[in-house]
């Protein structure tokens, strides 16, 4: 019994797609002065928040980018503002940890397309793995199977002890690979 070979593609957008994939390497880092770092007051009694959202998910997509803990994602995020003259207050290793660790404290704001059906996560301590329909070893040359390795580039592991920091840790790593994917798509056409 035979079977069929498999489609080919050709790039049509190569020239653009290639200077895409080339921006992909290229850092460049802006913080907008008119970003909302310290939060307004929120008009409840008790300690009110010293960082915002924003703050806060800017230090822990350093975080996951370079693969650092907090400490050190703390001192690169303070050199950072020194160098561009932004004079805001770094939030501490603590306050990362703390606010990074339930949904209800930290809004990821993740921009992602829609998909047909559900992508399920499985977390365990050997890793990230998808689980859709069937095994993950059918699934290895499939589209999710490819996120997946891309995710487990940005680190083999998750660096979170806990579920609920985990579940902000692997939304901010999605929210990285999104705006990665976004510099540039490659349009193909099938071939023969």
């Amino acid at each position: 019994m035979g079977s069929c070979a498999p489609t080919k593609y050709k790039t049509k957008n190569w020239s653009s797609y290639n200077d895409s994939l080339k921006q992909r390497g290229s850092l460049s880092i802006w913080f907008d002065p008119e970003m909302v770092w310290t939060p307004p007051s929120s008009g409840k009694r008790g300690r009110q928040r010293q960082f915002s959202d924003a703050a806060i998910q800017t230090c822990l997509t350093m975080k996951v980018l370079f693969g650092m803990p907090l400490r050190q994602t703390n001192g690169l995020v303070q050199s950072l503002l020194r160098l561009v003259g932004l004079d805001w207050v770094v939030p501490d290793f603590s306050t990362l940890c703390r606010r990074q660790k339930t949904q209800t404290t930290l809004n990821v704001n993740l921009s992602y397309r829609g998909s047909s059906g559900p992508l399920n996560l499985l977390i365990d301590s050997t890793g990230i793995k998808a689980e859709g329909e069937g095994p993950l070893s059918v699934m290895q040359a499939s589209p999710a199977g490819q996120w997946m390795h891309c995710i487990k580039l940005l680190g083999q592991s998750l660096m979170a002890r806990d579920f609920d920091r985990q579940v902000a840790e692997i939304q901010i790593r999605f929210a990285v690979l999104n705006r990665y994917t976004a510099l540039g798509i490659p349009v193909t056409e099938p071939v023969g």
